[in-house]
């Protein structure tokens, strides 16, 4: 039985690389609703329920290797807590940190290796990488993370397909891939149906979308599969609808990477006014997997000023 449910718009049936809306959880992706109604900050583990405080989410997820944070774009409260969880695992792990991110491509890979180094200033950064051509998203929304990064001289994994690349990918006749995942593929069909698309081909939006997931997760195994990385512990930061559920980059990282995985992503209970014209109707299939395996309970918050 599908779900209506109230979802972000964020342009996410254009091909550019922001693209990635978020979606409130269903009652079967959460089985164990919490004994109290959650409050902004809360933090529940989905599996079973259970409210923890950060600190227990942190220790309960530091020895996995892989650490997929889904994020809302342009939403602050998403950005503090990748923060603060690059922090807290910094401080604990003994392994070598590295963090991927979805927000940059393999042609700007030297960029990011510069300014992890502490070699380039913030206006070299964003030239560099053409922030604003590649992205297209308020650099002020990363600032704080991406200097966090620079200060603790984290190396920076660029996931993502080069719009180049992706363009040859929308204008190709290559048909889709036969193995796509059916809750993937279904939660992708039901964002197509309830945007205004025209004439637009439903294969082709799924088409990108599994090659722009496939990258991402080709990316996270080629390095963590080098010969300097196989101790390594990484975070992904990426979009939610490529971490929700598992079965967007996780699902293809672990068939190739069998080892444990952790989900985190947050849930608004208030929007600003200044978002809610972002919010939009789509009909989502039932998904018998939990949304993520942590999640905070956050504000959809007003950009930066």
């Amino acid at each position: 039985m599908a779900l209506l449910t109230r979802v972000l718009i964020v342009a996410f049936i254009c091909m550019s690389a922001a693209c990635s809306p978020i979606v409130a959880p269903s009652s079967v992706s959460e089985p164990y609703p919490p004994a109290t109604e959650p409050v902004i900050g809360d933090i529940q583990h989905l599996p079973t329920g259970t409210l923890l405080s950060f600190e227990q989410m942190v220790a309960g997820i530091r020895g996995n290797r892989l650490i997929y944070i889904g994020e809302t774009h342009d939403n602050p409260a998403s950005h503090r807590l990748q923060f603060e969880t690059i922090q807290a695992l910094h401080a604990n792990s003994k392994r070598n940190l590295a963090i991927g991110m979805e927000m940059f491509h393999p042609g700007q890979q030297t960029v990011l290796d510069a300014w992890s180094q502490g070699e380039l200033s913030e206006k070299e950064f964003i030239q560099q990488t053409n922030w604003y051509e590649t992205w297209r998203i308020d650099y002020g929304y990363y600032r704080e993370l991406l200097n966090l990064i620079r200060d603790l001289k984290l190396p920076v994994v660029a996931l993502n397909i080069s719009k180049q690349d992706k363009m040859a990918a929308m204008s190709g006749n290559t048909p889709l891939p036969t193995n796509i995942d059916p809750y993937y593929r279904e939660t992708l069909l039901a964002y197509f149906e309830g945007h205004s698309h025209g004439s637009a081909n439903p294969d082709s939006f799924i088409k990108i979308q599994s090659l722009w997931d496939d990258t991402m997760a080709q990316s996270i195994v080629t390095f963590l599969q080098h010969p300097a990385h196989l101790n390594d512990q990484m975070i992904v930061i990426a979009g939610g609808n490529h971490i929700r559920h598992g079965y967007g980059i996780p699902r293809r990282v672990f068939q190739q990477l069998p080892f444990g995985y952790t989900l985190i992503g947050n849930k608004d209970l208030e929007v600003d006014d200044s978002k809610k014209e972002k919010y939009m109707d789509v009909r989502l299939p039932e998904v018998p997997l939990p949304t993520y395996h942590y999640l905070v309970y956050t504000r959809y918050e007003a950009g930066p000023e």
